[in-house]
């Protein structure tokens, strides 16, 4: 799996900068895919943001040495990227629970965290109560907007399923003005979409956002009190995913991102963007089918190395 291989060479990169001016951004750069991927993919993976991941290896190097004696906390705070010795100081008490004028004399207690390893190690899968698990059926990448997407969103941490659930709960209030939009309407995507980005963010490490709506033409007037995003034309990744319903809202941003590694003619687009897509299939109950359908949107650009 490519994205296995992309994680791997991050921790790398991290290891090697590890005293550097480095963050997410660089990072993905130096690794060549988007850092809106790279970072969900990161912390889906590792259970830490970038931020959070770097910062205690720092932290944990910055133990060692402080153990050993002989460095100052001004030099330890400059070699190790904080902006004061007291900035520093707070930190490395946070992480070790003692200050670093003890760190010699608790040098047995100091708390170590190593570079991380990835490995696959595939253990039970599916239990056998599930009988669809999810399959992306098809794939295609295509042109996509320009468009202007229109909606009501949250700012959270990625896999915030209640906080995502409880926005859906006033869906019917939040799409009736735009149902009524007609004529800015997209006829090709008119389905409930929820549309996930870091518009406006400076840091993606650890939130979101998380914005229900519609596709619609690029020059729709925007209701008071909604959210907007406009997207460029640009290509899109779009997977056609059948399964059990909560299966596919864990998996197939993962399945589609492989897919979209397994090939070379696209690549990330940055500013990126991802998108569910609920269709009239979706609704198990509604269609009476033992499965769910959705798509999923991953924004793309042709490789520009092709």
């Amino acid at each position: 799996m490519e994205w296995v291989s992309a994680m791997r060479e991050a921790v790398r990169y991290i290891e090697v900068h590890l005293l550097e001016d480095i963050d997410s951004d660089t990072v993905a750069q130096n690794i060549y895919i988007s850092s809106f991927h790279f970072q969900r993919t990161f912390s889906a993976v590792v259970g830490l943001s970038i931020s959070e991941y770097i910062r205690n290896r720092r932290l944990s190097l910055a133990g060692g040495e402080m153990a050993l004696g002989g460095m100052r906390v001004i030099d330890a705070a400059l070699k190790y990227g904080y902006e004061s010795p007291e900035s520093f100081a707070k930190a490395f008490q946070r992480f070790h629970g003692v200050p670093p004028s003890a760190a010699r004399e608790n040098a047995g207690s100091l708390r170590v965290f190593n570079p991380i390893s990835i490995a696959i190690n595939i253990k039970g899968g599916f239990d056998m109560s599930n009988a669809n698990p999810t399959v992306l059926e098809k794939l295609i990448f295509k042109p996509f907007g320009p468009y202007r997407f229109i909606g009501k969103g949250v700012c959270a941490a990625p896999g915030s399923g209640e906080v995502f659930g409880a926005l859906w709960k006033d869906w019917a209030e939040i799409s009736e003005p735009l149902r009524n939009m007609k004529e800015y309407r997209v006829e090709e995507e008119p389905f409930d979409i929820a549309l996930m980005d870091n518009k406006g963010m400076e840091e993606f490490d650890s939130k979101m956002w998380y914005t229900i709506g519609f596709l619609m033409k690029p020059d729709t007037p925007i209701p008071n009190g909604y959210d907007f995003r406009d997207i460029p034309a640009i290509y899109v990744a779009e997977g056609h995913f059948k399964g059990e319903f909560m299966d596919m809202i864990f998996s197939q941003h993962r399945l589609l991102q492989d897919a979209i590694f397994a090939q070379s003619e696209y690549v990330y687009y940055s500013p990126a963007f991802a998108a569910e897509v609920y269709t009239p299939e979706t609704d198990a109950m509604k269609t009476g089918l033992p499965f769910s359908r959705m798509k999923y949107y991953i924004s793309c650009e042709a490789n520009p190395e092709k």
